[in-house]
């Protein structure tokens, strides 16, 4: 019996992406997505998913999606609450969908033995790194989001240990590209600027963040998927850094307009993690390269006015 594929959060911005990007090369995808806010539900509505299904479910509840799940089944778990500025409201909701969510769907995979699991964790749960981190970095988170990311990083630390599950953990940086929901940083100043609106910024705009393409994270994870051992951990990291002050005058310069006009400071997170640094090498032993130039796909970005 040949392969499938199990997305969760195939609705969110990553889950799509990899969706829309690899469903010519599957014969059987099936996509397990809440149909939260986050989620691009209509425009799954315009693409004909041919043999491939999508399951409106939450990966809380277990019963509504377990049968989907055996030991044929490759899973890319991307389902998870991502937006810090929430997370500092309404932790709870964090905890209970990217923990605890995290941790039914280990279980189910504990008792069903699929052949593979790509679990993405993020470079959040490293908290403020100053110096690179490798893999084998402790993780000191510093918000309610990143905290609930490694609780679920960890738990699957734990399923490898205590079950051999056969797990790889995927930590990236901030990701950015096609249709990705106006709350994160790339689109909300697209949206600014294509709509002459004002974009937040928190603080005095000083924290540093680096940036890599949807495409070129999609790509990874098939490297990974094709060429990596199992029980490994892996960071993906883009080349371009910026404050995000400065990216907000170097996306205005692309669009020809006073970035001036199109900001305003608002009163910093309760705390804000300056930077975060992660060393790539690993990955790109396995070879992976970053293709997507930033400044090229900002500009292609703008002019689509693709912020959603």
């Amino acid at each position: 019996m040949k392969n499938k594929l199990v997305i969760t959060g195939g609705l969110g911005f990553a889950g799509k992406n990899f969706y829309l990007l690899n469903r010519h090369k599957w014969k059987n995808i099936i996509i397990i997505d809440k149909n939260t806010y986050a989620s691009d539900l209509k425009y799954f509505k315009k693409i004909k998913l041919k043999n491939h299904k999508l399951v409106l479910a939450d990966i809380c509840k277990k019963h509504l999606y377990e049968k989907y799940i055996d030991k044929n089944t490759i899973l890319i778990h991307f389902a998870a609450e991502s937006h810090v500025d929430k997370s500092f409201n309404s932790s709870l909701n964090f905890t209970i969908n990217n923990t605890f969510g995290s941790h039914v769907l280990l279980e189910i995979c504990r008792k069903k033995k699929p052949k593979k699991i790509i679990f993405i964790s993020t470079d959040e749960v490293y908290g403020e790194t100053f110096k690179y981190k490798n893999e084998k970095s402790l993780l000191e988170p510093t918000n309610p989001y990143s905290a609930s990311k490694a609780g679920a990083d960890l738990l699957a630390q734990t399923y490898i240990k205590s079950f051999s599950l056969p797990i790889i953990i995927i930590r990236s940086n901030n990701l950015y590209g096609n249709r990705q929901f106006s709350e994160k940083i790339i689109p909300a100043i697209i949206k600014a600027l294509v709509s002459n609106k004002k974009v937040s910024i928190h603080g005095k705009g000083q924290t540093s963040r680096h940036f890599l393409h949807i495409n070129d994270f999609c790509n990874a994870i098939n490297i990974i998927i094709a060429k990596s051992k199992l029980r490994e951990i892996y960071n993906i990291r883009g080349r371009k850094c910026y404050k995000i002050l400065d990216l907000m005058k170097k996306m205005s310069k692309v669009a020809n307009l006073d970035y001036k006009k199109h900001f305003t400071f608002i009163k910093d997170r309760p705390f804000n993690d300056k930077v975060y640094k992660i060393s790539v090498s690993k990955l790109k032993k396995l070879g992976w390269t970053e293709n997507k130039v930033f400044d090229k796909e900002i500009y292609k970005l703008i002019r689509d006015k693709s912020f959603l």
